[in-house]
């Protein structure tokens, strides 16, 4: 059972693992929920929220879980949950949609026509949802999770101990 256990640099803060596995199956379902309303007839395509969503969500996690737990590495351990889980169930999402749209002669990401072989679907679900995304949204995390150490100001002042200086 081992294997079964995530490392455990990604273990180390409770509040890192919940927000992003939380974040990530909201932007997976988020994904799934705005490819079912989106209009294919009318080109509607899911391009902006792939790569919005997961930036934005990315950014804010990594910033909030940082200020709540005052720790850089819990942001970063919280972006990490957050696209492992969202890339991993976005993939899937993109594979069943990617069908749809293309029985339908729709691009997906960018919503003009699209004939060919189904086989292209897989190449661009592994491509957006594997690569484009993590590439994509990890930068803005570690942003979010450097702000984050910003705005939580000296740990003096948070757990009210005032530091003392010795004069002699």
């Amino acid at each position: 059972m081992a294997l079964a256990r995530p490392p455990r640099a990604l273990t180390t803060s409770r509040r890192a693992r919940r927000a992003g596995l939380g974040v990530g199956v909201a932007i997976a379902g988020g994904l799934a929920l705005n490819a079912q309303l989106n209009d294919i007839a009318a080109g509607q395509s899911l391009g902006m929220y792939v790569i919005a969503v997961p930036v934005t969500a990315l950014f804010l996690t990594a910033f909030f879980v940082t200020v709540a737990d005052r720790s850089f590495w819990a942001g970063l351990q919280s972006a990490v949950w957050t696209v492992v889980t969202a890339c991993l169930l976005g993939f899937a999402v993109y594979l069943v949609e990617a069908f749809r749209y293309w029985r339908a002669g729709v691009h997906p990401i960018d919503g003009d026509g699209i004939y060919g072989a189904t086989g292209t679907q897989l190449q661009e679900a592994i491509g957006w949802m594997l690569a484009a995304v993590p590439l994509i949204a990890l930068p803005f995390a570690v942003f979010g999770a450097a702000l984050g150490t910003l705005s939580s100001g000296p740990r003096a002042a948070v757990t009210g101990v005032v530091p003392t200086s010795e004069s002699n």
